[in-house]
Formats: structure tokens, sequence, C-alpha cells
């Protein structure tokens, strides 16, 4: 069960950051709530961010 919600939530964040839809209308697609969808973005964008390369080691 939770490795199911943890796939719907990785697909959530992807289809926000490959889409650029809005909350609410990717919230609406997986019929969660605006509120619910905006940390699990917020959340994966600041992982995303700390494991990427600096400029000098880029």
């Amino acid at each position: 069960m939770l490795v199911l919600v943890l796939v719907l939530v990785l697909v959530l964040v992807l289809v926000n950051l490959r889409n650029g839809k809005p909350f609410a209308e990717v919230a609406a697609g997986f019929g969660v709530s605006t509120t619910t969808c905006w940390p699990y973005v917020h959340e994966a964008v600041d992982l995303l961010a700390r494991r990427a390369p600096t400029l000098r080691t880029a």
C-alpha cells in the first residue's frame, strides 16, 4: 500500500514538473487537494536541488 502511495506521489510530481500544470489542475487529476499536491512537489524539487551537482563540480 505504501509503495502505491509513493508511486502516485512520484507521478504527481513528474506531471507537475514535466507539464508545468497548475497545482489545482494536477491535484484534481489525481483526486487530491491543492494543499496536498503543493508540499509533495516542493519537497521533490528541494530533494533534486540538494542532489544536483554544484556549478564547480558540473
